[in-house]
């Protein structure tokens, strides 16, 4: 069995990798380039926590 909060922090920290334009794809909006990594990464939570289990599993398949 996957490991859910593993795979939320792989999956943030590939966003995070991939840059900017990676995360805003991801979130459908867009941030202050110049954002402090914290916000963004209370944003990311937010988004990961609404998912559903599948469109979560896909993202963590898709990126990480």
């Amino acid at each position: 069995m996957r490991d859910y909060n593993a795979s939320k922090e792989a999956l943030k920290q590939a966003l995070f990798q991939h840059g900017h334009t990676e995360i805003e794809n991801f979130l459908d909006y867009q941030i202050d380039p110049d954002e402090n990594k914290d916000v963004t990464d209370k944003r990311l939570d937010m988004a990961i926590d609404q998912m559903s289990p599948r469109d979560f599993w896909d993202a963590v398949t898709r990126y990480c």
